[in-house]
This record gives C-alpha cells, sequence and structure tokens, in this order.
C-alpha cells in the first residue's frame, strides 16, 4: 500500500524522462549541486530526443520542492503520501513536470 502511489505517479509520467533519485549530502547542500545535476539530467534528456522530464517529491522535503520549483518544473498531479512504519512525515507525493526546450 506504501507504494501504491509512487507507482501511479510514474504511470502517469510514462514517456518523460524520469528521474528516480536525486539526492545531495547535507554537507554540499546550498551550493548549487542539485541545480546541476537536475541541469545534467536535462542535457542527457534532451539528447535523447525527450521532450518532458519528470519526478517525483515528497511534500514534506521543502528544500528539494523549493529547487524543483525554482529550476522550473511545476505540479502535473499528486497523490496522498501513506506513511511506512515509524514514519511521520505527511502530506503528498507531488509528481512536477517540465517541458525540455530543444
Amino acid at each position: 500500500d506504501v507504494f501504491a502511489p509512487l507507482l501511479e505517479l510514474e504511470a502517469i509520467a510514462a514517456g518523460s524522462w524520469y528521474v528516480h533519485i536525486l539526492a545531495v549530502h547535507p554537507e554540499f547542500r546550498g551550493r548549487g549541486v542539485g541545480s546541476a545535476l537536475l541541469s545534467k539530467a536535462e542535457d542527457i534528456a534532451r539528447l535523447a530526443g525527450a521532450t518532458r522530464i519528470a519526478l517525483i517529491v515528497e511534500e514534506a522535503n521543502a528544500g528539494a520542492l523549493k529547487l524543483y520549483l525554482r529550476d522550473g518544473f511545476e505540479e502535473w498531479t499528486r497523490r496522498p503520501y501513506i506513511p511506512f512504519p515509524e514514519s511521520r512525515d505527511q502530506g503528498d507525493w507531488i509528481l512536477l513536470k517540465k517541458e525540455i526546450v530543444k
């Protein structure tokens, strides 16, 4: 049940260049590393002929959500976050997309 919302969002993103995981070690955050990784992913997607790049972020991850929106991603749709045991997070999983300019 925990993964059902993520699988639904991934299915909606079918046909997009999908970024599955993007992470920056805490000591390197705020230095442009996340933006550089997104730029590289977009470059690779563009070279592969993709017209859209997509990713999923947890609403509770405010820093990552801010990064993606600042980079030009926009909300596509969302699904409820289903907590796994011991999780205290709340909110939604958000599917974001960005059209690739050729």
